[in-house]
């Protein structure tokens, strides 16, 4: 039987994507948005040519993550759909959990506009 098995180098690479997807959370700004935005683009421009250039099971893993990275990148910004996703309510649910974070509820129209984000203090 084989068994799974993680080296420290990938479970170093799995703690730093983690902290960084935390410190990213905690401390939002515009420079952090830019940064992890451009981080996502470079990753999936990567898997293009990693889908491209490797061969057997690499090849469909590659692929996969390249097709399904580029079809949530394509759907995320679509009003109608955005709300809906369950990472944003999941990231919205940690962003009300962060301590000193004003906790609000967002009104949106049927087509998936922003109408009125009213505060609720914590």
């Amino acid at each position: 039987m084989n068994r799974i098995r993680f080296t420290i180098a990938s479970q170093l690479v799995v703690v730093l994507l983690v902290a960084v997807g935390f410190a990213a959370l905690r401390e939002t700004s515009d420079l952090w948005d830019g940064g992890v935005f451009t981080l996502a683009l470079a990753v999936l421009l990567v898997s293009i040519l990693f889908a491209v250039h490797r061969t057997g099971s690499e090849r469909a893993f590659w692929l996969g993550f390249a097709l399904f990275g580029w079809g949530y990148l394509g759907l995320s910004p679509v009003p109608s759909i955005e709300p809906r996703l369950l990472t944003a309510k999941a990231l919205a649910h940690l962003d009300s959990k962060v301590p000193g974070r004003s906790v609000g509820v967002r009104a949106f129209s049927p087509d998936g506009k922003l109408l009125a984000s009213t505060p609720i203090p914590s």
